[in-house]
């Protein structure tokens, strides 16, 4: 695989649109990441302050308790949490507990008693019941348990947190010592109502904010995109429309300001090419006209050396007739006077053909039929010459033009070809006839291995009057050049003395054919 092509995958707008739109996606599920663990961490950051502060609310019951209680063992405080309790003693420690915890809302909490491993002196200000409550939670009761004997047994403060779907629960307790003896622990309970409160509205919100602003990302990337897309349509259908024709109106017009730019110079250049196109054709008619007059010269002397020698011919035997009275004489040279007189037709004949404008009676044909036909009607002179032609069967294709103009040119190269043995001593003569397609052109080739051409006689085959036959007029291949060109074609011949010659007709195709047609038509009527 080439380096190249990975940077070819987003090469059109719309794949780059495309990725813009995936990018905003990936944005948005980012934001919403961010967004929640935003959310989580304040919800950590509201409980780590909560457990703070009830440590600190522990730490100062622990102290008062330890104040209050002074340095005497026999007091009931200090008794009730080292023998079995009393209704009494359970509620001197409860009275402890509500005077500690009465300053911060919605902490309860009591003592733990390592020597009966129990919970006394339970409290909770915050109740609006009639009269303070005094039973612990029971679904609680165990953590609670729990964490008070581990600071109790580790001698080291101990926490524990539950998270529900509505609130979250702290659990804590401090070790409670007296001269260097453990008597258990006071713990405490904080519930944190609705933690989440206000903030899953807030979620909501910014995740609906989010997914709005994505959404409405994605919305404007494909409206670009289908937006650019038919603007780059329009362009196209333009440019195909002009390739057909220049002269066609735009049938469309786009939305975005840069593309109205880019089909308005695409407008300004279909007028600049028309316009070019015509001064092209003008500088063709005038090249045209001026090799006319150019060649006028060598028609000129051409008709000049050929009706020179006729009338010549005429002269001498109108004079020979006067001054004879033979019989046999006079009818010898009325013979040759008629004679030439028909030389004289033919070449006016010619030179008038050659003169008028080549009109062109255009249709589709398949030029393997037309060389088939003309290789048949030609077959009786070949063989009495001991001419092989090779040719038949050739494939099926197809050009648009004047076929009977056509056929004449092909009859005149391929006598052309038969009249090259005349005077060789070649073994086998052989004249091939092929027809070859390719992407723009038709083929039409005719191929011998008679004499060929002398020196530099390929280079003046096609001047008017130019010929190697003793009594040829040099007009045939001429005529042939002018009807190929008509057709928008080319006639070319390449010959070496000796060897043989290929003259070769090139037809456009008929796509190409009929997009010339109009100037096809002009170069008939500039002939």
């Amino acid at each position: 695989m080439r380096q190249q092509t990975p940077t070819r995958v987003f090469r059109s707008l719309r794949s780059r649109i495309l990725l813009l739109a995936l990018l905003a996606c990936v944005l948005f599920a980012s934001a919403l990441t961010g967004f929640f663990l935003l959310i989580r961490q304040t919800q950590s950051t509201i409980i780590s302050g909560s457990a703070a502060h009830l440590f600190t609310v522990l730490d100062t019951f622990s102290n008062d308790y330890l104040s209050a209680v002074g340095s005497s063992n026999d007091s009931e405080p200090v008794q009730a949490l080292m023998e079995e309790p009393t209704p009494r003693t359970n509620a001197v420690l409860a009275e402890f507990s509500l005077n500690a915890f009465r300053r911060d809302p919605g902490v309860e909490g009591g003592f733990y008693s390592s020597a009966r491993d129990s919970l006394l002196g339970y409290a909770f200000p915050t109740n609006d019941g009639p009269g303070p409550k005094q039973d612990i939670p029971p679904r609680e009761r165990p953590t609670i348990l729990s964490v008070a004997r581990q600071a109790a047994t580790t001698g080291k403060p101990a926490s524990s947190i539950f998270r529900g779907q509505k609130d979250v629960i702290l659990f804590q307790a401090v070790p409670l010592s007296r001269n260097n003896r453990v008597l258990g622990s006071v713990w405490a309970m904080h519930r944190i109502h609705d933690v989440d409160s206000g903030r899953d509205l807030q979620a909501l919100l910014g995740v609906s904010c989010l997914a709005i602003a994505a959404m409405a990302c994605v919305g404007v990337a494909f409206w670009i995109t289908r937006n650019v897309q038919a603007d780059v349509s329009t362009i196209q259908s333009r440019l195909q429309d002009m390739e057909s024709d220049l002269n066609q109106p735009r049938k469309g017009n786009v939305s975005a300001a840069e593309l109205d730019g880019i089909l308005n110079g695409i407008d300004k250049l279909g007028v600049s090419l028309q316009q070019k196109i015509e001064k092209e054709r003008q500088l063709v008619e005038q090249l045209h006209h001026k090799e006319r007059l150019a060649s006028l010269g060598q028609v000129a002397a051409g008709v000049a050396h050929e009706l020179r020698n006729p009338l010549a011919t005429i002269r001498l035997r109108a004079q020979m007739s006067l001054r004879s009275k033979d019989p046999e004489q006079l009818d010898r040279s009325a013979k040759l006077t008629l004679e030439e007189i028909d030389r004289l037709s033919a070449v006016l004949d010619r030179l008038l053909y050659f003169a008028k404008p080549i009109q062109l009676q255009r249709k589709s044909f398949d030029p393997a039929q037309m060389c088939e036909d003309l290789l048949a009607s030609l077959e009786p002179e070949a063989e009495s010459a001991s001419i092989e032609f090779v040719g038949p069967p050739f494939g099926h294709t197809e050009i648009v033009g004047d076929a009977l103009k056509l056929r004449q040119v092909m009859e005149n190269l391929v006598r052309n070809a038969m009249e090259s043995f005349e005077g060789t001593a070649t073994a086998q003569k052989k004249i091939t006839v092929s027809i070859v397609s390719t992407p723009s052109d038709v083929l039409l080739r005719v191929e011998d291995n008679g004499a060929g051409l002398p020196g530099n006689g390929s280079q003046k085959i096609f001047d008017p009057f130019f010929t190697t036959k003793a009594r040829g007029t040099g007009l045939g291949l001429s005529i042939a050049s002018e009807i190929v060109r008509a057709h928008q074609g080319t006639l070319t011949i390449k010959s070496a003395s000796g060897v043989g010659t290929i003259a070769e007709i090139a037809l456009p195709r008929p796509a190409d054919h009929l997009r010339n047609a109009e100037a096809s038509e002009l170069s008939g009527q500039i002939l």
